[in-house]
């Protein structure tokens, strides 16, 4: 039970910080925001795409290919969320 609670406080600790709300709030804000989303979403999956481009480019093993793959296709998503979002 002790191992349990030390895990718990752990977790809760992790996202109560603010180097993790500050961002978060900031971000959301700017998402919620009908004037700022399609910006948001279009920068944003911009720069995970090219985190994705550049680790598949840059690693030999499968694994971290496979990781770029991932970015490149969640990038990809975002930015088509962003490409047909109808904010201004």
């Amino acid at each position: 039970m002790g191992d349990q609670l030390q895990q718990y406080q752990t977790a809760q600790k992790w996202y109560a910080k603010p180097q993790v709300l500050v961002p978060a709030a900031a971000l959301g804000y700017l998402l919620l925001n009908k004037k700022t989303r399609k910006k948001t979403l279009l920068y944003g999956g911009g720069i995970i795409f090219a985190y994705g481009v550049s680790t598949y480019f840059s690693s030999d093993d499968g694994m971290t290919k496979g990781f770029g793959k991932l970015f490149m296709t969640a990038g990809g998503g975002v930015l088509a969320l962003g490409y047909f979002s109808k904010s201004k």
